[in-house]
């Protein structure tokens, strides 16, 4: 099954495109993550993209 092109973006010039490299580098996915209101997981992965400070001041 072959899947849908998506949409990238570069990094360096902040364009739009379907490549998958643009000026000679690697092009990132412009979609964001889905949304799932009942995600068991999605405090970890605040942990893992912001660093453990956000939640030490939550506790306060």
């Amino acid at each position: 099954m072959k899947t849908k092109p998506r949409i990238r973006k570069c990094s360096l010039c902040h364009t739009y495109t379907m490549a998958l490299e643009h000026h000679n580098t690697q092009t990132s996915i412009a979609h964001p993550p889905i949304f799932k209101p009942n995600d068991r997981l999605s405090e970890y992965r605040v942990i893992v993209l912001h660093g453990n400070d956000n939640k030490e001041k939550e506790r306060d």
